[in-house]
């Protein structure tokens, strides 16, 4: 047995490098932990990463996954750093393996490939009009490094073992879940507490709309799982409890845009699978919405409006947004430079005190627009469009009831992501930092792996 053989199929030589993984990523979990005086650690850990790598890409990309909540929770300053950093190493030993040693390389639809090369062109165009600041110059680089990492995942993912990577995006998730679960107050009147935002829990994530997000991407995947996928009842019984923890999870956030974005997920998946699984969910929601009526009244609207911190809020940022494309309708502002130019055109009176640091336009579409000009809105929308129609026509051909599931749930995600992005500017195309971004793509790209592998369309 070789362990330089990167391809070997020996039982022993997977049991070997499944413990070594298992290790790597306890050690990855301690290093992020640890303060930052122990910087050498963290540089050990570094360099064991890039030896697991080397070794078997898709373990360097595991260990990725299931730590960057971890990173981004533990060192904040350094965090996004940290995370380039990863992603650098992934996408250079990615082309090394390729290029010198002559691996084969899965073949990326060629829509998807055109796609990436135009928006980063764009991008750089876009950037080199606006020289405002150092962002200008780095995020096309982040840019052209997060699809250059997409590709490489899209490459590297074996399907067969896709459930690995949905379990590396869940563990971190549910203990974000269950954290903020501890440590929200219980109150014998929770439903005031929520319409009052007393209850806004990111879990151990800095920013709600963060764990919300991932919620929003993880829920159709389980509820498709659980209703197709064939499995005994003590494995189909862990996804039931997953999902019923994101739920609580995503009620404990308080993210309107995210509960919109699950319920227009939900209505897709549920309608796919079997039209008389939407009557019963609309059944199930009469009386929620009397009970909403009937005992909140004024307050279940003023919960949806949240007049002090929500759409009046995002209102006026959306306004100024207005402003931004109307002045710069073709060049837009350029990526990453939002924050810096948006205060000059936010009003100097009024209520805005929720939106101190503004950085990004709450709606993605507009973001697109401002950072782009007009060909923004145009790259996100045929973007959504064409994975949507990629995966609806790949799901009549699945006979495997898992592939099926995932197929159908990651079109349920795509578009309770595009409602979402209505009222949020992240999660899909990174500028700043790959998490959470990556999580989007990790799910998006599976059915499009699944038609390059086995020819089933």
């Amino acid at each position: 047995m070789k362990l330089n053989n990167i391809d070997s199929k020996d039982p022993l030589y997977n049991k070997i490098w499944t413990i070594i993984l298992i290790i790597f990523v306890i050690l990855s979990a301690v290093l992020v932990l640890l303060p930052a005086k122990f910087a050498v650690l963290i540089a050990l850990g570094a360099i064991a990463y890039v030896i697991l790598t080397l070794i078997k890409l898709e373990y360097g990309l595991y260990v990725f996954i299931i730590s960057m909540p971890l990173i981004t929770q533990q060192l904040e300053e350094q965090s996004k750093v940290i995370i380039w950093g990863l992603a650098s190493i992934i996408v250079g030993i990615w082309a090394i393996k390729k290029l010198l040693f002559k691996r084969p390389i899965s073949i990326i639809p060629r829509w998807m490939i055109f796609f990436i090369l135009f928006y980063s062109l764009w991008t750089i165009l876009c950037n080199l009009n606006n020289l405002i600041s150092v962002q200008s110059y780095l995020t096309p680089i982040r840019v052209i490094v997060f699809w250059l990492l997409i590709m490489v995942v899209y490459d590297i993912i074996n399907i067969n073992n896709y459930r690995i990577i949905l379990t590396c995006i869940t563990v971190p998730i549910v203990g974000a879940v269950i954290y903020a679960i501890a440590n929200t107050p219980i109150s014998n009147n929770m439903m005031g507490v929520l319409i009052s935002l007393a209850i806004r829990n990111p879990g151990y994530f800095q920013n709600v709309n963060v764990l919300a997000g991932i919620l929003l991407l993880l829920i159709p995947i389980y509820l498709s799982l659980i209703l197709l996928e064939k499995k005994t009842f003590p494995l189909k019984a862990i996804d039931i409890i997953v999902l019923l923890l994101f739920l609580i999870g995503l009620l404990i956030t308080n993210s309107r845009a995210s509960f919109i974005g699950v319920i227009f997920a939900t209505l897709a998946v549920l309608s796919i699978i079997n039209k008389k699984y939407v009557i019963g969910f609309g059944l199930l929601s009469i009386p929620v919405i009397v009970f909403l009526l009937t005992f909140l009244g004024p307050n279940a609207i003023n919960y949806i409006i949240r007049a002090d911190t929500g759409l009046s809020g995002r209102d006026i940022v959306w306004k100024s947004t207005f402003q931004i494309i109307q002045k710069n309708p073709l060049w837009g502002i350029g990526t990453g430079n939002f924050p810096d130019v948006i205060n000059s055109y936010l009003p100097t009176t009024g209520y805005i005190h929720y939106f101190n640091n503004i950085n990004h336009a709450h709606n993605y579409y507009l973001q697109k627009m401002a950072d782009m000009g007009i060909l923004g809105v145009f790259f996100i929308t045929y973007l959504i469009y064409k994975l949507s129609k990629e995966s609806l026509k790949i799901r009549f051909l699945c006979k495997n009831t898992t592939e099926k599931a995932m197929v159908i749930g990651s079109i349920g995600m795509l578009i309770g992501v595009a409602i979402r992005s209505a009222f949020e500017a992240i999660g899909i195309i990174s500028t700043g930092g790959v998490f959470p971004d990556i999580y989007f793509w990790l799910i998006a790209i599976y059915p499009l792996k699944l038609k390059s592998i086995n020819n089933k369309c």
